[in-house]
C-alpha cells in the first residue's frame, strides 16, 4: 500500500460512520469536517507519517470558531488557504482515555488493509461514546474558553504554549469573561522569557481587542 492508498481507505472506511453527523472528509487536509452553528466547524483530523512499508496514523479532533480565527490570523504569518486550517482548540484522542494525554497519543500502524479496519472498529464505538459528545458539549466560545482556563491552570497544554495562551485570551475577551484582565495579565507572566517578537505580538494583540470594549 502507497500513502494514498491509505488516506483514501481511511476515508472510505470511516466517513460511512459519521456522514449521518454531518461529516464531509476532505482528503487534501486529512480531514473529516462538519459546519457548525455560530461560527463553529467540527473536525476530525489525522497525519499519514511514512515509515515504510509501515505508515503511522495518530488521530486529533479539533474545533474552529471563526470570529476567534479571523482575530487570531491577523496577527500568523500565514496565506491565506492556511489560515481557513488554523484551529481554535486540538487535542489528541487519547485525551478521552488516558490521564497523562499528551505523553501517551493513540496511534495506529497501518501495513495492510486489514490494519485499516481495526482502525475503524476501534473508532466507530469511540466516536460515538466520546467524540460527538464532546463536539456537542463543547460549541460554545464560552465552554471552550473555559477549558482552557483550566488547562492552563492544570499546566495540560496541548501544542504551542505561547499561541494557547494567546486563543485564549481572545476567548475570554469575546465571551465577556470577568477574569479577562487579571487573565491576560497573567500570561503576560507567562510568556515573560519568550522572544521578543512574541511578547510584542501579544501586546499588538491586547491593543486590538480594546476595540471589543
Amino acid at each position: 500500500m502507497n500513502k494514498n492508498d491509505v488516506i483514501n481507505l481511511i476515508g472510505e472506511k470511516i466517513l460511512p460512520i459519521i456522514k449521518n453527523d454531518g461529516f464531509k472528509f476532505r482528503k487534501a487536509q486529512y480531514q473529516f469536517s462538519k459546519k457548525g452553528t455560530d461560527n463553529f466547524i467540527f473536525r476530525i483530523n489525522f497525519v499519514c507519517l511514512d515509515f515504510s512499508p509501515q505508515y503511522k496514523i495518530p488521530f486529533y479532533i479539533a474545533i474552529r470558531n471563526e470570529k476567534v480565527e479571523d482575530i487570531k490570523n491577523k496577527f500568523l504569518e500565514l496565506s491565506p488557504k492556511s489560515q481557513q486550517e488554523t484551529s481554535t482548540l486540538t487535542l489528541p484522542i487519547s485525551f478521552f482515555t488516558e490521564k497523562n494525554y499528551i505523553a501517551n497519543p493513540i496511534e495506529f500502524w497501518v501495513e495492510e488493509e486489514n490494519d485499516i479496519d481495526k482502525i475503524t472498529n476501534f473508532f466507530q464505538p469511540f466516536y460515538k461514546k466520546y467524540i460527538i459528545d464532546f463536539f456537542n458539549q463543547y460549541s460554545s466560545l464560552k465552554k471552550i474558553s473555559d477549558f482552557m482556563k483550566d488547562s492552563i491552570d492544570k499546566n495540560e497544554i496541548f501544542g504551542d504554549k505561547f499561541y494557547f495562551y494567546f486563543t485564549s485570551a481572545i476567548l475570554l475577551k469575546l465571551s465577556d469573561d470577568s477574569e479577562y484582565l487579571n487573565r491576560v495579565e497573567k500570561y503576560r507572566e507567562l510568556i515573560n522569557d519568550y522572544p521578543v517578537f512574541n511578547r510584542e505580538k501579544y501586546e499588538r494583540l491586547l491593543d486590538y481587542l480594546k476595540s471589543y470594549e
